[in-house]
């Protein structure tokens, strides 16, 4: 029997299968991340794993929907960052003249505490200067003692050799936390340039374990209309340039199994077809995976990333080979 999708069981049709859909993951809508002002970046997948921690909760309270990624990451904000990730635990009595008035006060002092932060004003080191930009330098030294890395005895970097933190960029190369600042050559790592906060993301997904990037995911189940039988749906949307994403859609099972159930399930004619601008693309088959009331059978593609123009992704949905549902979405880049 071909499984009904889940918009007929509006007319109170029995409902034992039907089309399985991803969530589109963070805060940002269909196709984007956890924030609305990084569409695009190279580092915006690090930024959706950065949130998904709890290491950053945005840049613009209480709203939090804004990450951004280009403005200067602050030394009191880097103490915050840190204490978040490493799950430092607070610290008693300041050890900084300055930092009574800062909001990340008691981060900072537990960063002292921890033996991460000396200070910024050698040999007396009673300041921290919380609102100065940090340097890739700093954030280098700052790493390699949260993390005791180890030094090692090189440095492919060329421009490193009079910086007083040249050991802790060198061990945070060694450790695949840094790849330079002039791809594809990466033979700098621009030492007194400031840390942008979506470069700081990524140095802390690539250095802290258990903090991974998360693709943005976009589903065809979004805000899409259909016809009365609930055959043919579309749905429209408008995303950035550059944005890239992924889409993973299905089959569900109400469980237990009747009749041939699982085998019909279990065909390759049972599945979801994609077509990007009208062509095929490759689906990867992710397998059946069976819960206490219902099984899934997940397809997930990579579309390209997205350029300007009025792209279209269409979704055909095949119970044993009989299309029950077909879903063509349009994405306008400006």
């Amino acid at each position: 029997m071909i499984r009904q999708i889940s918009v007929i069981a509006l007319a109170a049709l029995v409902l034992t299968g039907g089309v399985w859909a991803s969530e589109a993951t963070g805060a940002g809508g269909n196709g984007r991340g956890a924030f609305t002002d990084d569409d695009g970046s190279v580092h915006e997948h690090d930024i959706n794993g950065f949130a998904a921690a709890g290491i950053t909760r945005g840049c613009n309270p209480p709203a939090n929907d804004r990450f951004c990624p280009k403005q200067p990451v602050t030394r009191q904000e880097m103490a915050s960052f840190l204490v978040r990730a490493l799950g430092l635990p607070p610290a008693s009595g300041g050890k900084f003249v300055d930092t009574a008035e800062s909001i990340h006060a008691a981060e900072i002092d537990a960063l002292a505490a921890a033996g991460i932060t000396v200070g910024c004003n050698p040999p007396k080191n009673d300041r921290f200067c919380p609102t100065q930009p940090v340097t890739r330098g700093q954030m280098a030294s700052f790493l390699a003692r949260a993390l005791d890395l180890d030094v090692p005895e090189s440095s492919n970097f060329v421009d490193i050799s009079s910086s007083v933190h040249r050991e802790d960029i060198a061990a945070l190369a060694a450790a695949g936390i840094t790849r330079g600042c002039n791809p594809p050559d990466n033979t700098r790592f621009c030492p007194r340039d400031p840390v942008t906060r979506e470069q700081m993301a990524s140095f802390l997904v690539r250095a802290l374990d258990g903090v991974e990037p998360i693709q943005n995911r976009f589903t065809l189940r979004d805000g899409i209309r259909c016809t009365k039988d609930g055959i043919t749906c579309t749905g429209r949307t408008t995303l950035a340039r550059g944005v890239d994403f992924d889409v993973m859609e299905g089959w569900y099972q109400v469980l237990p199994y009747q009749g041939n159930e699982r085998q019909e399930l279990s065909r390759g004619s049972t599945h979801v077809e994609f077509l990007w601008n009208g062509k095929s693309i490759a689906r990867e088959y992710l397998g059946i995976t069976e819960g206490d009331t219902r099984a899934w059978k997940q397809f997930r593609i990579d579309p390209p990333p997205l350029t300007r123009g009025t792209h279209t992704l269409k979704g055909i949905w095949r119970w044993s080979g009989v299309t029950t549902q077909t879903v063509t979405y349009t994405i306008t880049v400006p």
